[in-house]
This record gives C-alpha cells, sequence and structure tokens, in this order.
C-alpha cells in the first residue's frame, strides 16, 4: 500500500511538473518575485489595445462633429451672403426700372414742352422771360444726370403757373385747343413723373436702409453696393402741380 501511495504521489508530481513546463509563467504570478511589478499578461495588452483604439475613435469621432458644425456654419453664412447679395441686386433692378419710367415721361415732357414754347412764341408780345427759362429748363430734362434732370423738371413746374398767369392777357391763346391739349399733356406727365418718383423712392429707401443697417452692410461693404439718392419733390412744385387745373384755361 506504501509503494502505491508513493508511486501514486510521484505520477502526480510528474503531471504537476509537465504543467508547469508547459503552462505560461503569467498565469500562475501575477507579481514578479525579484522586482515585485506587474507582470503582463496577454489578456491585458489585449484589454489595452482595445481601449486605445476606443479612444482614437472617440477622438476622431469627435474631430469629425467639430468638422461638420463648422462646415454647417460655414454653408448657412454663404447661403445668408448670396440671399442678401440677390436681394441687393433685384433692388438695384426695381431701382433702374423706376427711373427708366421717370426718363421715359421726362422726354415725353421735354417734347411738349418743345411744342408749348413754339405755341407762346406765336403769340406777339409775350413775355421772353417765361419763354427763356422754359427752353432752359427744357434742355435739362434729358440730360443723363438724374438730380440735373429733376431739377429741371421742379422748374418747369414751377414756370407754369407764370405761363397760365400770362395766357390771361392772350384771349387767342387761351381760347387755343392746342394750348389746352398741351397744358393737360403737361399735367399727365407730371402725374405719371410723381408716381415713378414715388417707386424710385420706395426702392432707394430700401437699398439705403440695407446697406446702413448690421449685418446687411458688411455683404454690401463686401461687393460695393453705395447709397442712391432720394428725389423729393419740393414743395413749391408739389403746390403747384397739385393746384394746376386746366378747367381754369377754359373759355368762359
Amino acid at each position: 500500500m506504501k509503494i502505491k501511495t508513493k508511486e501514486k504521489v510521484s505520477e502526480t508530481r510528474s503531471r504537476v511538473n509537465k504543467k508547469r513546463a508547459t503552462a505560461t509563467p503569467e498565469k500562475f504570478f501575477i507579481f514578479s518575485k525579484p522586482e515585485g511589478r506587474f507582470s503582463p499578461n496577454p489578456r491585458n495588452i489585449g484589454k489595452e489595445k482595445n481601449f486605445s483604439l476606443g479612444k482614437i475613435k472617440l477622438k476622431n469621432k469627435n474631430i469629425m462633429d467639430t468638422l461638420s458644425i463648422v462646415l454647417l456654419i460655414a454653408l448657412i453664412v454663404i447661403a445668408w451672403v448670396i440671399c442678401m447679395f440677390n436681394s441687393f441686386k433685384r433692388t438695384k433692378v426695381m431701382i433702374a426700372e423706376a427711373w427708366s419710367s421717370i426718363d421715359v415721361q421726362l422726354k415725353r415732357k421735354a417734347n411738349i414742352v418743345l411744342n408749348l414754347v413754339d405755341l407762346l412764341k406765336m403769340q406777339m408780345g409775350f413775355e421772353s422771360k417765361v419763354l427763356q427759362e422754359l427752353t432752359n429748363a427744357r434742355s435739362r430734362l434729358t440730360s443723363r444726370d438724374h438730380t440735373e434732370a429733376m431739377k429741371a423738371n421742379d422748374s418747369i413746374s414751377k414756370i407754369l403757373p407764370s405761363v397760365y398767369a400770362v395766357s390771361e392777357n392772350y384771349p387767342v391763346l387761351k381760347t387755343s385747343e392746342s394750348f389746352l391739349e398741351t397744358m393737360r399733356e403737361v399735367k399727365d406727365c407730371d402725374d405719371k413723373v410723381a408716381y415713378a418718383r414715388n417707386r424710385y423712392n420706395m426702392a432707394v429707401a430700401k437699398m439705403n436702409a440695407s446697406i446702413q443697417v448690421f449685418p446687411s452692410n458688411i455683404v454690401a461693404s463686401m461687393f460695393g453696393f453705395k447709397e442712391e439718392k432720394l428725389f423729393e419733390m419740393s414743395e413749391p412744385p408739389r403746390e403747384v402741380s397739385d393746384n394746376l387745373r386746366i378747367g381754369k384755361l377754359d373759355v368762359k
């Protein structure tokens, strides 16, 4: 029995020794005896690699999220700049169209005033001062300078009451159908110029307000949009235009 027991013990020891010889030392030892430091375990190394990869992926994700936010903001800003630029261009087109309507009526008025001057010249002794003022103002109606053209229009509106007053002294002129029709056409031109001027001033006011306020003034500065001039009608010509009634020239 003792011999068998010894044999079993020896067999057990040999099996343990074989396992120890074939097994990895880290499997049995957490700390190395000489230094007492943690001995690297292959499983721990794998976990550390996975943790490092996870940190890298998280960092890359944060970078991508930041880039996406920056790109989105940039796209929003670019879209806003494009919208503001198009708004300025549309307003410029509206201003140009309104001035085109004014210019058409001013040219028409220049032709009518020329006919009026010819009618007045046919009356002997008609005041040359009034004729000269009408002729000078009429020549400036077709000026390429918008301000000069509008000043000429206002000047003619101031002169018209003088024409009406002087015509009272000329019965033939006062009863002339050509003269009455010419004065009606002048009044019609004034009404259409006033309407077109109102449209022009509304477009200019919108343009100037956008140029002055933030942040649209940044876009205006970037693309060189400048403020336009308003053409307000002075009070005397407005009163003259409102009070000019062709009916007063009818034959009594």
